[in-house]
């Protein structure tokens, strides 16, 4: 017999220090036209910038008596509203001010505890990060009618848009059949994780390995898992914006970025041994490089350039792209000529 769930889809925004994005955040949000119930759970993490101001006075502005109370949960201290939004009975609200700081990213997952009562009573989960936003309000709409139809689905996603007005440097390629394992694995899958949308039936299946490995990242992980789990489902249509944020886990030092190059190396090896998958040259794709090519552009590092060029060429993955980069690197005018199509 089927599980019976209080909703439909359960949304997980975790927030730190977002005062000046959060509104667009929550307003994505509200603004879904559903004819399920749904809930948006907001986490802010402490933040020390206002945030949690911001988000308090959005709480008194849209939702219907919003109920704040203090409480205790695993050591944690803040407040906590609960509410459906004005005028939208099906729509729910229950948002987390925490006071003791859990931003540290070997930590995140205990976070989840918090939320883990609303997640698991949802048929779907969705990811919508602070940060990033909602534009089209029937896209929890659109992804659960696919999904109710499609049971050997685990997870949906869509295209985006990038909030600062740059271009994106890569488009998405459907998988024959939507069968994205193993390919996941070897050649990655890009998913926007704010236009995500999976089977909570699906995820308590998984091995859910990214919950004790100190990953930067969660979501390229959990992309893996979900794909063993069942198919992927990828709509040529924009439902969210994505913001491209200084100093994020993706974004930031030459350094930062090059260690998260390289975490996502660290998890295809660590996925190709756990599923028994073969990775060729060990993982280090024509992709890899590329992106490690695209660190050195950015931040203007020829030596780094030229040590991609050369291991790159060794293991005979070197692509048109890379040699671009390499040459943007070196070169004012083929720089300004990269610069009109390249974002990040």
């Amino acid at each position: 017999m089927d599980k019976e769930y209080r909703y439909l889809v359960a949304t997980q925004c975790m927030t730190y220090n977002q005062a000046s994005f959060i509104e667009d955040a929550v307003n994505g949000f509200a603004s879904q036209e559903t004819s399920f119930p749904v809930v948006f759970l907001i986490v802010d993490d402490a933040s020390t910038d206002g945030e949690q101001q911001v988000i308090k006075k959005w709480c008194t502005d849209n939702l219907s008596d919003a109920d704040c109370k203090s409480f205790w949960h695993q050591m944690l201290y803040g407040e906590f509203a609960s509410s459906s939004i004005k005028g939208k009975p099906q729509v729910e609200f229950k948002i987390l001010l925490l006071r003791v700081n859990y931003h540290q990213s070997d930590r995140h997952y205990e976070k989840i505890g918090l939320i883990s009562e609303w997640l698991d009573n949802a048929k779907y989960n969705a990811i919508c990060e602070g940060d990033d936003f909602w534009i089209n309000p029937h896209k929890l709409q659109m992804q659960v009618d696919f999904m109710e139809s499609h049971p050997d689905y685990a997870l949906c996603h869509t295209d985006f848009n990038l909030a600062n007005g740059m271009r994106r440097n890569h488009t998405n390629v459907p998988v024959e059949n939507d069968n994205y394992f193993p390919e996941s694995i070897i050649n990655g899958v890009r998913i926007g994780t704010a236009t995500s949308l999976y089977r909570t039936d699906a995820l308590q299946k998984c091995p859910q390995n990214f919950m004790v490995n100190k990953w930067p990242m969660g979501d390229y992980p959990l992309w893996i898992e979900l794909s063993h789990e069942g198919k992927i489902k990828y709509f040529p249509i924009i439902t969210a914006c994505y913001r491209v944020v200084d100093n994020s886990a993706s974004h930031g030092s030459l350094e930062k970025e090059i260690a998260f190059t390289n975490a996502n190396l660290e998890i295809k090896r660590f996925y190709a041994e756990y599923y028994g998958v073969h990775l060729p040259n060990d993982g280090l794709t024509k992709s890899y490089y590329l992106r490690i090519m695209k660190c050195a552009h950015k931040h203007g590092s020829k030596e780094v350039a030229r040590h991609c060029l050369k291991d790159a060429y060794r293991k005979k993955a070197v692509t048109l792209k890379t040699m671009v980069f390499f040459l943007a690197t070196y070169s004012k005018i083929i720089n300004r000529i990269v610069g009109l199509y390249y974002w990040s």
